[in-house]
């Protein structure tokens, strides 16, 4: 336990041994060390220990009556509190067999009886340093995960930030590191561009490429470029730079509220649902070629009317994909969460989406994006 103002960290060691007098021999020795000491006289009571106390260090002795040593290793290493804590086996046990299975199953080390207390305060301090470091390069590794996972999320836009787009959004990564990515591009005064994308695969790399993704969307989406051709740049660059495993599944809406015209490009991504003025709920299925993979691809523009009051739902395959819902075999799922977000205000309408597929059961195994928006 780590203690305030300069006061000494005090390593905490369970022992786990039938033998009495072995635990007393065992604690004076590493009590004299410095180390805060627990006690368990079987297999069951020691992991129990483990998982409340969460000790530095487990001594477990092998050869115990009801859960002998190889058992409870085996169900410390499988229970999630107790995973992570190293094991050293005790046992009057020499042969290399015993000491081969020990360490096969799980447990770091091995000390004999009868105990050399020099060799077991060596031996426990080599492996409480080891740990520690081990557990430092962790959370050294878990807080540039986080400091990836801030600047992603201090790159997707807010609706403070462009009031005029008139858009709301839900963000859900799966990973530390997402690969849903969204952006809203102002192009003109009354044309703005409304993208969503999903990057294969939950690797570190996916990261770095929504950052890129939002600076070429900045630099190609405007207004002397058709939504084709802003794609269609993006995605030769995207050809050159990609890894060969990696492309983009993406949808871009662009809207144009002064001569209430819409532009939609959909490149291997879900439909688009969309409600008009009269509020009668629709799909917008449209099939295209992924980013990222051929260079040499006509991306299809669709373009149509749209009337003041109009609302588009744009959002990634994670969320049917957790609900463990097929949009290409079955609409009638995207036309009743449609008829669901008719009358209610836009800011709950990401909300109420998300929550016609996803329960408080549903395991989440996906990124999940919905970025919607109204006329």
């Amino acid at each position: 336990m780590a203690c305030l103002m300069g006061e000494q960290l005090r390593y905490k060691i369970l022992i786990v041994d039938d033998s009495r007098l072995n635990r007393i021999l065992l604690k004076k020795l590493l009590v004299e060390a410095g180390y805060e000491v627990l006690e368990a006289g079987d297999g069951r009571q020691g992991r129990e220990l483990a998982s409340s106390e969460q000790p530095h260090l487990i001594l477990l002795d092998i050869q115990m009556p009801v859960e002998d040593g190889f058992e409870a290793l085996g169900k410390l290493k499988v229970d999630s509190h107790t995973a992570q804590i190293p094991v050293i086996f005790l046992s009057g046990l020499s042969d290399v067999s015993s000491k081969v299975l020990g360490l096969e199953s799980g447990a770091v080390d091995f000390i004999t009886k009868p105990f050399d207390p020099d060799e077991v305060k060596a031996r426990v301090k080599v492996h409480i340093k080891l740990n520690m470091g081990i557990k430092a390069v962790i959370e050294n590794q878990r807080e540039k995960i986080k400091q990836i996972e801030n600047a992603q999320q201090q790159m997707l836009i807010t609706p403070e930030e462009m009031p005029e787009a008139k858009f709301v959004a839900r963000y859900q990564p799966f990973d530390d590191a997402g690969g849903d990515f969204y952006a809203v591009v102002a192009l003109a005064e009354h044309l703005h561009g409304y993208f969503l994308g999903d990057v294969s695969g939950h690797d570190l790399s996916t990261s770095y490429i929504t950052a890129a993704l939002n600076a070429l969307l900045k630099q190609n989406c405007t207004a002397l470029n058709t939504p084709s051709e802003a794609m269609s740049m993006i995605n030769r660059v995207l050809c050159q730079t990609l890894a060969p495993h990696k492309f983009l599944a993406a949808s871009y809406l662009q809207i144009n509220r002064a001569t209430k015209r819409a532009s939609f490009i959909n490149m291997g991504n879900t439909p688009v649902v969309y409600i008009n003025n009269k509020g009668e709920s629709h799909i917008f299925v449209s099939k295209g070629a992924v980013l990222g993979m051929f260079e040499e691809v006509l991306f299809s523009e669709y373009e149509f009317p749209i009337e003041e009051g109009y609302r588009f739902v744009l959002f990634s395959d994670g969320i049917l994909e957790c609900a463990g819902t097929v949009w290409s075999a079955n609409m009638d799922p995207l036309l009743e969460v449609g008829e669901r977000i008719t009358d209610i205000s836009l800011d709950a309408l990401p909300e109420t989406f998300y929550n016609y597929f996803i329960t408080d059961t549903t395991k989440i195994a996906d990124d999940i994006a919905i970025l919607a928006l109204e006329v």
